[in-house]
């Protein structure tokens, strides 16, 4: 069962109020007493989760919450008090409790309290934070009386002063996540995962990706989203975004963006190319880029007599293209750059 807490530090024993006071015992901890020349009293014995012990003689006698001086002087005024004529008594502890830290630490796992022991400090014994780990929002799993309460903690406020320390306590499970990342696909000029250690927008996140590529559509970008295991997708004009149309969209961790290129039409290329037909055209598409995306040219191919077929205002209009001129002449103002609709064609040659 679990208990949400909002973080109060009022009631929670902070770092800066124990400093190096002497250890107090916890549930869990393993002790060592001795009584001199009483080897029947001398005994180990592990503090149970209420917090007790259970001593020969004397029965069950609270512990947890003592340092190790007090519990010496309660169990020895307890003696005298009904059995022994001035006890020595000497307590160990022999095994200290534990506190887990699972999650996005160097070396994660279970360290022994052999001191007051706050969040930083079990922190720093595991090895300090990984560069994923999400330390705005470390959890702390705490069971008391078979309850389970989970305190919340920015550690970066901790760090800068703007809240206290929180100390730990026997068998706490500190649990720090990564960072979500964000993945961004297709036109954008660095596509990749970026981790996610602030919340940002989707223009935020294209301007990490370094921005749209020139043939980017940006009426239609994709936002994939996955939610209680089932995948979403929805579509953005990022252009009303620009224009102050609509508000910016938030993306989430795990989301995927995908920016497909702009379909500006389609053309068809025809005759001795070694891959003749339909093709998308791309921003700025000319004929000699076309015939190289069709395979090139075919051994029998009139390359000089290659024509675009363009329809305008309701009429076909056949543009000559030569080739030889544009590729030996190193010429580019001649190639020509294709519209939606037009059809290249290249000949045979007879000769």
């Amino acid at each position: 069962m679990f208990f949400l807490i909002t973080l109060n530090f009022t009631p929670c024993i902070l770092a800066a109020d124990l400093g190096k006071k002497e250890y107090t015992i916890s549930p869990d901890d393993v002790l060592e007493v001795m009584v001199y020349q009483e080897p029947d009293l001398s005994v180990t014995l592990r503090v149970s989760q209420d917090g007790s012990i259970n001593y020969p003689l004397l029965g069950k006698i609270p512990a947890a919450g003592f340092t190790k001086s007090e519990l010496e002087k309660t169990i020895t005024d307890l003696l005298e008090k009904d059995y022994l004529v001035s006890p020595q008594v000497s307590l160990l502890v022999k095994e200290y409790a534990k506190v887990s830290l699972l999650g996005q630490v160097r070396n994660p796992g279970s360290y022994e309290m052999k001191e007051n022991l706050s969040l930083t400090q079990a922190i720093a014994l595991a090895g300090g934070y990984s560069e994923k780990a999400d330390i705005d929002n470390v959890k702390i799993i705490r069971t008391k009386d078979n309850k389970r309460d989970i305190l919340f903690v920015n550690i970066s406020d901790i760090m800068n002063k703007e809240a206290p320390d929180i100390m730990l306590e026997a068998n706490d499970v500190v649990m720090i996540e990564e960072y979500g990342e964000l993945s961004i696909m297709g036109q954008v000029k660095k596509p990749g995962s970026f981790v996610m250690k602030e919340s940002l927008t989707l223009t935020q996140a294209v301007a990490l990706a370094g921005g749209f590529t020139e043939t980017a559509n940006l009426a239609s970008v994709k936002i994939i989203r996955r939610s209680d295991g089932k995948k979403q997708t929805y579509e953005v004009n990022v252009r009303d975004i620009l224009d102050g149309l609509m508000r910016d969209v938030e993306l989430k961790a795990d989301d995927t963006v995908i920016v497909e290129e702009e379909n500006l039409g389609r053309i068809s290329i025809m005759g001795q190319v070694a891959r003749p037909g339909m093709y998308d055209l791309k921003q700025g598409l000319t004929v000699v880029e076309a015939v190289s995306l069709a395979g090139g040219f075919t051994s029998t191919a009139a390359v000089d007599a290659t024509k675009v077929i363009r329809k305008q205002n309701g009429k076909k209009t056949a543009i000559p293209i030569r080739i030889s001129d544009i590729i030996k002449g190193q010429d580019r103002s001649k190639d020509v750059i294709l519209q939606d609709g037009d059809t290249i064609v290249v000949p045979e040659s007879f000769f």
